[in-house]
């Protein structure tokens, strides 16, 4: 269970400098390579749209600039801690020309990043807040930045920006909701993208607080019946984790996971979440319920 989800994604990005591998990828897209800021007239990466599970890249082939006018945004990038500049596109109308008024009324958008990582953000905080999807560093020529532990970050393709220096409530929130490296959206309803997921009936009461807690902590990263992110293992299927591993060592690894393994790209719990062991045996609990409800991953 890496990265970790608020209320509104499916877990916010814990800081960078505790996943490594995510420095190591190139800020490419489908079409090549993300353009520069000395470039400002090359074509925007490609953004694809998912449907029904549908891929459709048509609509925005030319990057989202094409539907909706691109504008100067400047925030306090929470992952370098640093008041930064970016071009971007406002979402909203971005969302709007992918599947007209009807992603209004439904639950979230989910942002699949280019590593598997895969934010849920509620669609009352988009309308409430607009986010922009950035392209470019307004202020330097590579689309990166440089975490608070000097590590550098690609952002490309795209990069979900909320105007928080407007809004400042949103800086109490980090970096939840700041997917980057998106390739792609999906308008999503929360109980059917999550349904393959939920506690079996039947399942005790400890299992039901799990599954909101593997929801707010694990599930960017993790899947559980191929619901989920795909940075770190699914957990369910084949075999459950709790099937190879001891209660007490699961417990230890969402705890403190370098105690467990060295140079791991999983952060643990926030050290300063309140009462974050009795989360830990709370998802420990959902997971053990889930080992009787295997559902082979549907790609």
């Amino acid at each position: 269970m890496t990265h970790m989800p608020g209320s509104d994604s499916w877990a916010p990005r814990a800081p960078a400098a505790s996943s490594p591998v995510r420095v190591l990828l190139l800020a490419t897209t489908v079409g090549g390579v993300v353009a520069s800021a000395s470039d400002a007239r090359a074509e925007r990466p490609p953004l694809v749209v998912i449907r029904d599970g549908a891929k459709d890249t048509g609509k925005f082939a030319r990057g989202p600039g094409s539907v909706a006018a691109e504008q100067l945004v400047e925030v306090k990038e929470p992952l370098s801690a640093a008041q930064l500049r970016f071009d971007a596109t406002p979402l909203v109308p971005v969302l709007d020309a992918a599947y007209g008024p009807s992603w209004r009324s439904r639950d979230a958008v989910v942002f699949h990043c280019a590593d598997g990582y895969k934010s849920l953000v509620k669609v009352q905080r988009i309308l409430r807040y607009q986010p922009l999807l950035a392209h470019r560093r307004a202020d330097q020529p590579r689309f990166e930045i440089t975490n608070r532990d000097g590590h550098p970050v690609p952002l490309g393709p795209y990069y979900l920006v909320w105007d928080n220096l407007k809004a400042p409530e949103l800086q109490e929130t980090g970096a939840k909701g700041w997917p980057y490296q998106v390739e792609a959206v999906e308008s999503v309803d929360e109980p059917t993208a999550l349904s393959a997921a939920e506690p079996p009936l039947g399942a005790s009461l400890q299992a039901k607080k799990g599954y909101e807690r593997f929801k707010t902590h694990c599930v960017a990263c993790h899947s559980v019946n191929g619901v989920g992110g795909r940075v770190g293992p699914e957990l369910n299927y084949p075999t459950s984790v709790t099937e190879y591993l001891q209660p007490d060592w699961l417990r230890r690894w969402l705890l403190d996971p370098t105690s467990v393994r060295a140079r791991t790209a999983m952060p643990g719990l926030p050290r300063l979440l309140p009462r974050r062991e009795r989360i830990a045996d709370d998802i420990i609990a959902y997971l053990t319920s889930m080992k009787t409800q295997k559902q082979a991953p549907v790609d």
